[in-house]
């Protein structure tokens, strides 16, 4: 009797050997399978090439907010308080918001254009009021805060945001935490603060 419990046994481990080895088997013809992959190189969300393609998706869209923005910074340069004593601030700020006014300008114009390069080249222009953006800041550090507290600048680096390919509520939100020189996750932590104290 114990014979035939040893057979058994044996026969049992044999037959499991034989399904793990068709098992194995099975998964080294499954490893077999050969897996390509298609890898594409993309500029980032500020690209020129990306702009240009947003630009041509919808021009007329893209005008109108130029245009308005383009009014809006003029209208802030127009309105711009001079303190006394402010008199230099305030030219250097002024002559910002027509610069770059005049740049959306020069971006709707080119878009309105029967130009074969109009998309590139009015992707350049947002580029370059982007940069304008930044070296106004590094250059003027001082009327930094004043700058980015006007209504028609925040909409202008909201514009710019939305061009470069952010969505539109990613735009804003990332456009106001700039202006306000706050970090998203404390902004994200406020508001998480407010809507659990409600």
């Amino acid at each position: 009797m114990l014979r035939e419990q040893e057979r058994s046994d044996q026969v049992h481990l044999e037959a499991r050997s034989q399904s793990m080895s068709a098992a194995a088997a099975a998964i080294g013809l499954a490893g077999q399978i050969s897996v390509t992959v298609d890898a594409e190189v993309s500029q980032a969300p500020f690209g020129e090439i990306d702009i240009a393609k947003r630009l041509a998706q919808n021009p007329a869209f893209y005008c109108q907010l130029m245009l308005f923005a383009a009014a809006s910074l003029r209208k802030d340069a127009e309105n711009y308080p001079v303190a006394p004593g402010q008199e230099n601030s305030a030219a250097v700020i002024k002559a910002e918001l027509n610069t770059k006014a005049d740049k959306f300008e020069r971006a709707v114009a080119v878009l309105d254009s029967n130009a074969s390069d109009r998309f590139a080249t009015a992707a350049k222009t947002v580029v370059e009021i982007r940069d304008q953006i930044v070296g106004f800041a590094e250059n003027h550090p001082g009327l930094t805060k004043t700058f980015f507290e006007l209504a028609s600048v925040v909409f202008g680096c909201y514009l710019l945001h939305q061009i470069g390919g952010a969505q539109a509520d990613v735009s804003a939100f990332v456009a106001y935490a700039v202006v306000r020189k706050e970090k998203l996750s404390e902004i994200i932590a406020a508001w998480r603060k407010k809507s659990d104290d409600k």
